[in-house]
């Protein structure tokens, strides 16, 4: 998680501290650098939600005073980005359905306590996946489309029942009521229900639950007992877990009895895994169960074993691989259960440990020993241990005086995990060859020392000892992390020379072993990334040592945990930590840092987590202003885009000292974020959005102050480019066989040329200081589109990579393959560009996000078929497996994948671009600002607006009438409530294409998978529900317009899933991309009527196929011709549109050629775009000029002058 998570829990007082928290709030949470996502109230008296807060928090808990419940709850409601809510009444309250109405729609997690909560009516909560409710009342009558989990405490009454009563996705139940009723029949995902202290009145129609797998029946009486056996009777097949917990023993006559009428039901449990009960006389019932693996008996002794239950466990249980007594063992087992039992837990007087033992022996498979003595007491050494099976891999011993590990030859061999715990003393002198985790808790006196001591696997050392330890680290020299819990810090012979530890962890008791504390961190190895330190006292630097001399070993950290009441000690020692990104002061309060404590951490470097423990000061005042919100980047941004920067950004932007707001994101910066905007700040330029008359008289010292931190955005050589290390000189003398003119053998001579211009190689300064650019590393080469895009583009090196194969440059296209795998593998997705900005389509900043129409399958085959590699094939599989889970998702942020219901009623799903981002684009910063202004939208509706203007860059269609509600406007954007019709028929080809590679790999079951997924688009990993029929049919059954022989996009009608839609009633080249992705058959009669409805469409011009037939003065419509929209409608034509489909694409491909030649032949330019109603002119319209260079335009020029030749 790279945002800021700032956590307030204690109250701050006094006016002072007031001050110091106010302070911290503008200097150190200033939202233009952390964004806030989480913040804790409890015990925190009246407040009033601040601008900022409305907007980003993302988690809130709070406690409600008695008779402030209509104080608070709408305070609450104004959280707009609200997703988990936990609220504590003093008083119960009564929470209807008006009152949660109001709550955020996005809200996913509510937590009541005290409240009488009723839910009914439609459209309430919809994105809630989880609710839980404690001590009041619960009643719901309601669909909530998205619940996950129900979870009740101490709740008087449950009802859940009514004729609206709709939980499509429960899976887990839990209850914890005294009385109530559930309809089953609305709850038929529901895999998981527990039922604690109530009577099984309330679970009739358990045979309506066809998915329960795990059932808990607990406090069952006499009184129940009857019942309780009719609902095993009902129970599933697929229940796989059993709990029965019975209020009163069951012994003798009456547990006879009792076993008698509930164990035939047990019979009829045929994948029954795991059965736990307090009672040995289901034993007879259990022992015919084919599926049984786990048998735990709650509460029982081996003295509570009769003979019968000893036979019964010899003869019918050898299946079982794990037995677990509350009290002992039985001293008699079977030679069948023996060798099949794994995992054993017992709790046992040490009366009793001495006869039972041997018998731990005879368990040859045995993997886990837990035991657990009912008093401390006595001594476990090497007579003990040496008794245990080899096979032994965890061992898990509490309350015993002592634990001595000697060195005894075999001992142990396969030991990988010990816990020892509330235990006087542990002694280990032995070679341990397997442990790889040790851990102590409430031992007195820890001893890892002595001549025969070695762990040679050892990782992990915890240890938690009273009164001390020894500790020889030079015998564990493959540890990684070492925490020292409440002991005295050991002398440690060895710790510099771990060169594994990356983690150390000193909490203290008591300041008196500072010294030897302070010794230690002198002595850590210097690739230690986390310290975590209990008391700060003693790291006082001496006045003639400064910090940054006194711990240079600590120079590496990345992550610093304090667990002291009082950090101000540590803080002078962070500006000597460069790579510090996570700082947690987890006792302290807000309210102890001083002005200059604060005005120091809002300096820090790089910093990416803060986490306090302490109250956040909420301003009173309600004012709405739009900087705070547009100012809000997430945390991780390099470069000029951090949030330290962002205030420049947006002061450049608006004064006008570039006319392309991208101009200024792609300067690198000459120093660290964090140095250039404490100098901005000196220079007190008022705020953008505040005082934007007043800006542009700044526009002077704003220019000098840039030229004097930045560098020029390079265009080809610079601090973040170097030249190309391929040689691009004259192409190849047998290409382009098809062309003989010589004019056009010259301009294609000199297409050919401008790949060495357009060629890029990134500066190793990219990969060691990517704090100073917004630039993303890439390994490779690659070739750029041109202009103010100077940097690899995702879509763009579609046609890129055709162009380059034509010139037999194969090595670079290879090159933009292996560097897309690369960005897969690193931050989940393609991004639009290589520029942090694009990277951060994810508003978190976590993995996954945006990115451009997914061609990386097709970029893979073209590369492929031409130069085939099966290693890199293999790469490009895992890539695209990574890829398509991203544009499959179904959860938040990224709900790319949604579930409509076509007109034939049955249900389909779909994908959409859809960005977790809701705050202006950095690269387009002023525009997304102005555009929000000139709709005169208040907070949510321009985060909405971002949210669709980020989508809608996704498309690579920004921007477009088809994107527009009125068709015309661009502030009238609702990509997110659109579905491509192009977008789906790219994935479609995805999974074909990934289905043809893992064939060609031999990944039978991955390629049976996915073609199975491209025809019945059924067990999607991340979606819960399955599409009807075939996935071809599907975009025929819901896309296809019959009338106008074209797929269309469709529009969202309704709020929640499963959606209805319409068709969009736009004209635009993408109805025409499914042909191109083959979701016709070739020569078909849809596929002819496709072709013929496309030539007829009115987008053809002399000028060559404009996007759309809308005149909008945006670059994505009339009359703009965009060369991937041709070649995609070229090679539709082509390949499925039989002998006009093919005529149609000779006539498109020669239109596209004459007009860019002739554009080239006027200018010397080849052009981003072009005009459809004039030949030779370029296009214009959107937020930059028309642009040259131009990536696309030539590999869609080479790859129609390879195939078709020129017939001008």
């Amino acid at each position: 998680m790279t945002n800021i998570n700032l956590i307030f829990r204690a109250v701050v007082g006094g006016k002072v501290r007031c001050l110091a928290v106010c302070r911290l709030w503008r200097r150190v949470l200033d939202p233009r650098r952390l964004p806030l996502h989480a913040v804790d109230l409890t015990e925190v008296g009246d407040y009033n939600a601040g601008p900022l807060l409305e907007w980003v928090l993302h988690k809130l808990s709070l406690e409600i005073p008695e008779g402030e419940a209509d104080h608070y709850w709408p305070a609450i409601c104004q959280f707009l980005s609200l997703r988990e809510l936990s609220v504590m009444f003093d008083v119960s309250v009564v929470l209807d359905s008006g009152m949660l109405r109001s709550l955020p729609p996005q809200l996913s997690n509510l937590n009541v306590s005290l409240a009488d909560v009723h839910i009914e009516g439609s459209g309430l909560l919809p994105s809630l996946t989880h609710l839980k409710i404690g001590f009041a009342t619960l009643e719901v009558n309601a669909a909530l489309p998205s619940l996950v989990v129900l979870d009740t405490e101490e709740v008087d009454s449950l009802q859940l029942v009514g004729d609206q009563l709709r939980l499509p996705r429960l899976e887990v139940m839990l209850l914890h009521c005294s009385d109530g009723a559930v309809d089953f029949g609305s709850v038929p995902a529901l895999r998981e229900l527990q039922n604690w202290d109530a009577g099984p009145h309330a679970l009739v129609g358990l045979t309506a639950l066809p998915n329960l797998e795990i059932l808990e029946l607990s406090n069952i009486t006499s009184e129940y007992l009857g019942r309780t056996a009719s609902m095993l009777q009902q129970a599933p097949a697929t229940l796989c877990t059993l709990r029965l917990a019975f209020g009163e023993p069951l012994v003798g006559r009456q547990g006879a009895e009792w076993a008698a009428e509930l164990g035939p039901a047990l019979g009829r449990l045929a994948r029954l895994e795991y059965f736990v009960s307090n009672s040995t006389a289901f034993l007879p019932y259990l022992r015919h169960l084919p599926g049984l693996r786990w048998l735990e008996l709650q509460g029982l002794s081996a003295a509570d074993l009769s003979i019968q239950d000893v036979v019964h466990l010899a003869a019918g249980f050898f299946r079982l691989e794990k037995l677990a007594f509350g009290r002992r063992m039985p001293s008699s087992t079977a030679k069948d259960l023996r060798q099949a039992l794994k995992e054993l837990t017992l709790s046992m007087p040490l009366s009793a440990i001495q006869p039972l033992w041997p018998a731990v022996s005879l368990f040859t498979c045995l993997r886990h020993l837990e035991v657990r003595l009912l008093k401390k007491f006595g001594t476990l050494d090497g007579s003990w241990l040496s008794s245990l099976p080899p096979s032994l891999e965890a061992l898990d011993l509490k309350s015993l005086n002592k634990v001595v590990i000697p060195s005894i030859g075999g001992l142990l061999p396969s030991l990988t995990y010990l816990m020892v715990g509330d235990t006087g003393e542990l002694v280990i002198d032995a070679v341990l060859p397997s442990l790889e985790l040790l851990e102590t808790e409430e031992v007195e006196i820890t001893q890892l020392a002595g001549p025969r001591l070695q762990l040679p696997q050892l990782t992990r050392l915890d240890i938690c000892s009273a009164r001390g330890s020894g500790v020889d680290l030079q015998r564990m020299p493959s540890l990684q992390v070492i925490e020292l819990w409440g002991c005295p810090p050991m002398a440690a012979p060895g710790l510099a020379a771990l060169s594994h530890l990356t983690s150390l962890g000193l909490c203290l008791n008591e300041t008196k072993d500072a010294g030897l504390a302070l010794g230690l961190l002198q002595r850590v190895p210097a690739q230690l990334r986390h310290l975590q330190l209990l008391t700060c006292e003693f790291l006082v630097p001496d006045v003639d040592e400064p910090a940054s001399q006194l711990l240079p070993a600590l120079r590496r950290l990345t992550q610093l945990t304090s667990l002291s009441t009082d950090s101000t000690a540590l803080l002078p020692y962070l500006a000597a930590l460069p790579r510090l990104r996570c700082l947690e002061l987890q006792h302290m309060s807000a309210g102890q840092l001083s002005i200059q404590d604060a005005d120091f951490l809002a300096g820090l470097r790089g910093l990416q987590q803060l986490t306090f423990r302490g109250m956040m000061p909420i301003g009173e005042e309600r004012t709405r202003r739009l900087q705070l919100l547009a100012y809000i980047l997430p945390a991780g941004n390099n470069g000029i885009t951090a949030n330290q920067t962002m205030p420049l950004v947006a002061a450049v932007d608006f004064a006008g000292v570039y006319n392309d707001s991208k101009t200024i994101v792609d300067r690198p910066l000459k120093a660290a974020p964090s140095q250039v905007g404490s100098e901005f700040a000196k220079l007190n330029v008022p705020d953008v959005l505040q005082q934007p008359a007043n800006i542009t008289q700044y526009k002077g010292q704003l220019t000098t102050f840039v030229d004097q931190w930045t560098d020029k955005a390079s265009d080809s050589e610079g601090t973040d480019m170097v030249s190309l290390d391929i040689n691009i000189t004259s192409p190849p003398a047998d290409w382009l066989p098809n062309v003989t003119d010589p004019a056009i053998q010259e301009w294609a001579t000199r297409l050919y040329e401008i790949w060495g211009d357009l060629g890029r190689q990134l500066s190793p300064r990219v990969r060691e200081n990517p704090e100073l650019f917004t630039m993303l590393y890439v390994p490779n080469s690659f070739v750029v589109p041109g202009a103010r895009f100077r940097e690899v583009y995702y879509w763009d090196s579609y046609w890129v990579i055709k162009g380059l194969l034509v010139s037999q440059l194969n090595d670079i296209a290879e090159h933009i393959v292996d560097n897309f795998a690369y960005l897969i593998e690193t931050y989940g997705h393609i991004p639009n560009g290589i520029r942090t900005y694009y990277l951060n389509r994810r508003q978190d900043g976590e993995r996954g996000g945006g990115g451009q129409p997914p061609l990386f399958s097709e970029m893979v085959r073209i590369v492929h078929e031409a130069d085939p590699n099966t290693e890199r094939l293999s790469r490009a599989l895992r890539a695209l497996l990574v890829e398509h889970a991203l544009w499959t998702s179904t959860e938040e942020p990224w709900v790319k994948q949604v579930a409509v219901t076509g007109s034939d009623g049955k249900q389909y799903n779909f994908s959409r671009y859809y960005a977790d981002w809701y705050a202006p684009r950095p690269e387009s910063y002023k525009e997304d600002v102005q555009t929000a202004m000139q709709a005169g939208l208040d907070e949510a509706g321009s985060r909405q607006l971002w949210h669709d203007l980020a989508s809608t860059a996704e498309s690579g269609w920004d921007f477009s009438s088809r994107w527009f509600a009125n068709g015309m406007n661009l502030t009238t954007v609702q990509t997110t409530k659109i579905i491509p019709a192009d977008l789906n028929a790219l994935l479609f080809q995805m999974e074909t294409n990934i289905a043809r590679f893992a064939d060609e790999l031999g990944c039978s079951d991955v390629a049976t998978r996915y073609r199975q997924l491209a025809a019945t688009r059924s067990a999607l990993p991340l979606c819960t529900l399955a599409v009807e029929g075939d996935w071809r049919d599907a975009i025929n059954a819901v896309m296809w317009d019959a009338a106008t022989s074209q797929w269309r996009d469709l529009i969202l009608t309704s709020d929640a899933a499963p959606y209805t839609v319409r068709q969009s009633n736009a004209t635009a080249v993408s109805n025409w991309v499914p042909l191109f992705a083959g979701v016709a058959d070739p020569g078909s009669q849809q596929a002819t009527q496709a072709v013929q409805a496309l030539q007829n469409s009115g987008l053809i011009g002399v000028g060559g196929l404009a996007a759309t037939n809308v005149t909008t003065g945006q670059q994505w419509d009339f009359p703009n011709v965009w060369p991937p929209l041709v070649d995609f409608a070229v090679v539709g034509a082509e390949e499925y549109g039989g002998a006009a489909g093919a005529q149609l694409a000779s006539n498109l491909a020669q239109t596209y050629l004459q007009t860019a030649f002739t554009a080239f032949n006027e200018t010397g330019n080849m052009f981003e775009k072009y005009n459809a109603q004039q030949v030779g002119v370029a296009g214009g319209g959107g937020e930059y000029e028309v642009l040259a260079g131009f990536g696309w335009s030539n590999g869609v020029a080479l790859s129609f002058l390879d195939k078709y030749g020129w017939q001008g």
